[in-house]
């Protein structure tokens, strides 16, 4: 996943963000997978619970398409992040759907 996004400050520890992303993801289902290509939408806020490590609550739409079929979600996540720099955060997030699907996702980031 490759994208931008923006935050604003709500609280001393706390941000409201939004992005955009390109994504490119596998969905393994019983009897078989697709590889889904598209874009997300993204909001959510996140807090600072310690020092370089912060939580998120998180709104997610996707919007991609593989080769046989369109897939379009709306996820709602949990998730951790662990700041390794100044400019490096790794974060995880747990989502489910309406549909109850459940996944997660484990991301890289750089912030300037």
């Amino acid at each position: 996943m490759a994208g931008v996004g923006a935050r604003t400050a709500i609280t001393s520890n706390a941000d409201l963000y939004g992005s955009v992303n390109y994504f490119t993801g596998k969905y393994t289902f019983t009897g078989g997978s697709l590889i889904v290509t598209g874009y997300a939408l993204a909001t959510g806020v996140r807090a600072i619970i310690a020092p370089k490590l912060e939580a998120s609550v998180n709104l997610n739409y996707l919007d991609g398409k593989s080769r046989i079929e369109s897939v379009t979600e709306t996820r709602y996540g949990v998730g951790l992040g662990y700041q390794f720099t100044d400019n490096i955060i790794g974060r995880t997030n747990y989502y489910t759907t309406p549909d109850s699907i459940n996944g997660y996702s484990v991301s890289l980031g750089y912030m300037f």
